[in-house]
């Protein structure tokens, strides 16, 4: 038999088993897509970032990166605890443990379940995703991909004096 894990919250209680889904209202599990689309798209929003060569910021976006594979990550896994997923089956396709994927999520799982129960802050928060990632789209079809790379290249190989000038 599943381990049986019990979480109490604020609007709803859940015990979920691999053999069978969750109970949850209905608003509860929109709430719970929600965040989920919110990771989706700040990792959407983080990889369009790093479409310009690397310079001194991009080791911050590398690191936005990061965190929103994180999160999309620990998204996915609360999202897949609520449909009934157990964890050792997860750990399975993962190829760890099942203790050290416990270890390393259940915490953030909670965590992450509260912020979703925060529907008007994750709604404002993909207004603003998806503006941004609409302005770096923009941007990117304004690039003519191998004029850009070229020029980039040029940048690159050549001295720093002679890149300045040129920048002229």
């Amino acid at each position: 038999m599943g381990a049986r894990i019990e979480v109490e919250k604020k609007r709803f209680s859940c015990q979920c088993r691999a053999d069978r889904m969750c109970s949850m209202d209905e608003d509860t599990l929109a709430a719970l897509v929600l965040a989920h689309l919110v990771e989706v798209l700040r990792l959407a929003v983080s990889t369009a970032k790093l479409v310009e060569l690397p310079d001194q910021a991009a080791l911050g976006r590398v690191s936005a990166l990061g965190d929103a594979q994180e999160a999309l990550e620990v998204s996915t896994v609360m999202l897949l605890l609520r449909s009934g997923v157990s964890w050792e089956a997860m750990a399975s396709q993962l190829g760890v443990r099942r203790q050290s994927l416990h270890r390393r999520m259940s915490r953030k799982v909670v965590k992450r379940e509260d912020k979703a129960l925060n529907v008007g802050g994750l709604e404002a928060e993909w207004r603003h995703l998806l503006t941004s990632l609409g302005e770096e789209l923009e941007e990117m079809g304004k690039m003519r991909p191998r004029r850009m790379a070229s020029r980039r290249a040029h940048r690159l190989l050549a001295p720093a004096s002679d890149v300045s000038e040129a920048d002229d």
